[in-house]
């Protein structure tokens, strides 16, 4: 069979045809043009001749095959392979329009799901400026209230309440320590904490027009602040501590904390604010991306809590949100690390499996160590607490950044639209069950979405 390639087509990609017919595109094709139209087709009836005149000896013409009848049937030939080829043509359209329709639901799902999710938070925010923790309990703190800010400036809100978004930024500067703001669980200040509450003042300035020209100027001493509470707690290997001790040297086993100082200082590069600290910003986030990436478990293919414990599926896919958007973000070094690379290909492969077993509902405890060691170096004492992450909205983060990344392989460019797809179809099924659930899952879904649909 000859491909032939009529109105202005191009040769079709294999991936796109039938298994029957993805032969095709590795033959040569005849191209047929209206400029051309005459000379082409010659060349294309001359090819089916010499085809024919192949036959195999011992092979005899019968004489009723004239030469009228070889020109008739040549001609046939070449008609039906134009109209073959048309046929498929009129096949990629389809299915390219089948795609944009597609896209067309995954858009109505999107915009559903943030009104229903933008309509939850706000019936959850407080006078105060605070966000209730629970749709039962009025009770608030830093880290709900920052995580609900944050999806609010990011959600598709056509008439952003800017008073109510003010408010809570007042609210979060009451609630602030002396050295940052304090964990749900305990007083002392905590670094993901702060990462969440300098994610809210990011946005305030790069995604809405909430400050005045003179507000901004505070919002941005803030921001600064926040970003000096936010590197001190990074320790010399490269993990950030959780908490700040008055010990000078902290040595993190603090993966969720490390992986929320990164996404914070990522943005804050993105956003390009802080021009005076742009170099150390570069060191800061090379240097815990490089802890990350020490810390990956080959024979695992992924990350653990804990030596010896086995893959912790939920920190592998937070660790690696963080690397796919450092790579995003100009830090072209991920993408060479064979580390990030088998873990991202494992990950696919696993992920295409779990994506449709999985309840949405469910979440991991990340245990989070930190050893503490005096002025002299000695250890004197280690402090153990675990986090919360719901494994639905992050999954999904990831699948979105690797649906369109160019470095996978063929299997994995094919596989990863496929894992995006099936779970943003659980989307409703979501939004669902965390009516009735702490305020910070709904947050984190509305923050991870805006994310999507900005392309941040």
């Amino acid at each position: 069979m000859i491909p032939v390639l009529v109105d202005g087509a191009v040769m079709v990609d294999a991936d796109l045809l039938p298994y029957e017919l993805k032969a095709l595109a590795r033959r040569q094709a005849y191209e047929l043009t209206d400029k051309h139209w005459a000379k082409d087709k010659t060349k294309l009836f001359d090819s089916i001749e010499k085809i024919l005149n192949g036959r195999p000896k011992g092979v005899v013409e019968s004489p009723h095959f004239t030469r009228q009848s070889r020109g008739k049937l040549i001609a046939l030939l070449g008609l039906l392979i134009v109209i073959l080829m048309a046929g498929i043509w009129s096949y990629i359209k389809v299915s390219n329009s089948l795609v944009v329709t597609n896209h067309e639901l995954l858009a109505k799902t999107s915009g559903d799901s943030n009104d229903e999710l933008l309509s939850l938070i706000n019936n959850r925010m407080l006078s105060t400026g605070g966000c209730a923790g629970q749709h039962t309990d009025p009770s608030t703190d830093s880290w709900t209230a920052a995580q609900c800010l944050l999806g609010l400036l990011l959600g598709k809100d056509t008439h952003p309440d800017f008073e109510s978004i003010k408010r809570s930024f007042d609210y979060l500067q009451r609630m602030r320590g002396e050295r940052g703001w304090g964990a749900r669980h305990s007083g002392k200040p905590a670094t993901e904490v702060t990462a969440w509450v300098g994610l809210a003042y990011i946005m305030s300035i790069t995604q809405g027009n909430v400050w005045s020209v003179d507000e901004k100027a505070k919002i941005l001493n803030d921001l600064m602040a926040i970003y000096k509470e936010v590197i001190v707690r990074q320790s010399e290997q490269g993990g950030w501590a959780s908490f700040q001790t008055s010990y000078i040297k902290p040595s993190a086993f603090a993966p969720y904390a490390t992986d929320m100082a990164l996404i914070f200082l990522l943005h804050l590069k993105r956003a390009n604010i802080l021009l005076p600290v742009n170099d150390e910003l570069d060191r800061r986030i090379r240097k815990g991306l490089n802890w990350i990436l020490e810390e990956y478990v080959s024979g695992l293919a992924g990350w653990e809590e804990k030596r010896d414990e086995g893959l912790q599926v939920d920190l592998t896919t937070l660790h690696l949100v963080v690397l796919s958007m450092a790579k995003r973000y100009g830090f072209s070094s991920v993408e060479a690390d064979k580390r990030y690379r088998h873990a991202r290909e494992e990950w696919i492969q696993r992920t295409s499996k779990l994506s449709t077993e999985r309840t949405v509902s469910e979440f991991s405890r990340i245990r989070q160590m930190q050893d503490i060691f005096d002025i002299n170096g000695i250890y004197v004492d280690s402090i153990e607490h675990s986090v919360a992450l719901t494994w639905y909205p992050w999954t999904m983060l990831l699948a979105n950044y690797l649906r369109d990344d160019q470095d996978l392989n063929k299997r994995d460019q094919l596989l990863s639209p496929e894992i995006f797809t099936a779970l943003w179809s659980k989307l409703p099924s979501f939004v669902e069950r965390v009516r009735s659930g702490p305020t910070y899952r709904a947050a984190e879904a509305l923050f991870v979405l805006g994310m999507i649909e900005k392309s941040i």
